[in-house]
C-alpha cells in the first residue's frame, strides 16, 4: 500500500481500517472470513483490493458471491488478504501487530473492535498507545 503513494508530500496521511478481534484465529476466523467476504464484495472495495494486487486471489470469493453461495464465498476468502485486515490474538499480540504496521507507513489507524459490548472499553485501553 505505502508503495502505491510513493511521491505523496511529507504530511500525507496514510489511514488504514483495521477490524480488531480479540481471540486465537481459529476462534476469530469464521467471523472475519465472513466480514471479509461480505466487505470486499462491495464494488469500491473490489477495485481497491485489485488496485493492491489480490485480483486473482479474491476471485473465486467473488465469483461464488455473485452465485450467492455465501459459505463459499466466507470459505474461499484468502486468509492472507484477512490478516491484513483482521487483528486478532491477545491484545499485547494485537497491539504488537498494529505497531508493525505504523512502523510499515500507515499513519493513522483506524481501529474497529469487533467484541461484546462488555469487553469493548477493556479493548480500547489495551490497544491506545
Amino acid at each position: 500500500m505505502v508503495e502505491g503513494i510513493a511521491g505523496a508530500p511529507d504530511d500525507f496521511e496514510l489511514l488504514c481500517r483495521f477490524f480488531c478481534l480479540p481471540g486465537t484465529r481459529e476462534e476469530v476466523e469464521p467471523i472475519a472470513r465472513y466480514m471479509f467476504s461480505t466487505y470486499i464484495t462491495v464494488p469500491v472495495y473490489t477495485e481497491f483490493y485489485r488496485w493492491l494486487g489480490w485480483g486473482e486471489k479474491i476471485q473465486p470469493m467473488l465469483d461464488a458471491w455473485d452465485a450467492r453461495d455465501r459459505q463459499k464465498a466466507a470459505a474461499e476468502a484468502p486468509w492472507e488478504a484477512i490478516e491484513q485486515m483482521f487483528i486478532f490474538g491477545s491484545p499485547a499480540e494485537m497491539k504488537e501487530r498494529l505497531e508493525a504496521f505504523v512502523a510499515g507507513g500507515i499513519t493513522v489507524p483506524i481501529l474497529t473492535m469487533v467484541c461484546p459490548p462488555e469487553q469493548l472499553a477493556g479493548m480500547i485501553d489495551d490497544l491506545a498507545r
